[in-house]
């Protein structure tokens, strides 16, 4: 068999084994120690939301953190604040489904980080759609898509917005999942 072949061959067998090892190492931007309530990625970038471990309404802090492992670009608050200071929690209602969202604003930026499931697959069938949806004096600017997301790894959902004092009951009328997230 030729280098070439050979070489080729490496290629095409590392190309198909590494997203199964991607798949079984958590994607996250949080640290070892705390509470992972979101985490994804797109690629080569992450987007995290982490939580001191015990946090709650009234103890702890939670950060969002975007960027690589190596390099983050945006972390928000810069020092780590209480959940309800920060972020603002809501829950969304589908048709055979429902969600969970936190939201925070930075600047003229707002940022809201959501995983939600709906009847949006092929025949109405259940679908996950996670992500941010990132607004810039209140026009959509970005959407970031999550390609990588486990739901179990992290807590964001109506139980954690409870616990944080943001009331999951209540549907928030001014977010809705924008049409970059559904696959057309």
């Amino acid at each position: 068999m030729s280098f070439l072949l050979r070489s080729c061959l490496v290629l095409w067998a590392v190309g198909i084994a590494a997203p199964a090892m991607a798949a079984g190492k958590a994607v996250t931007l949080c640290k070892p120690d705390e509470l992972v309530v979101f985490s994804c990625s797109a690629g080569v970038r992450y987007a995290s939301v982490c939580a001191s471990k015990g946090v709650s309404k009234s103890q702890g802090t939670m950060q969002y953190r975007f960027g690589s492992p190596a390099k983050l670009e945006l972390v928000y608050p810069a020092a780590p604040g209480k959940p309800a200071e920060d972020f603002k929690g809501g829950s969304l209602m589908f048709s055979g489904g429902g969600g969970a969202f936190l939201r925070f604003s930075n600047g003229p930026y707002e940022y809201t980080v959501f995983s939600a499931t709906g009847k949006w697959g092929p025949n109405e069938s259940p679908l996950d759609e996670e992500g941010v949806a990132i607004r810039k004096d209140a026009k959509e600017f970005s959407n970031f898509v999550c390609r990588n997301f486990d739901p179990a790894v992290g807590e964001l959902g109506p139980d954690f917005l409870d616990k944080m004092g943001m009331s999951p009951a209540d549907p928030d009328s001014d977010f809705s999942i924008p049409d970059a997230y559904f696959k057309k």
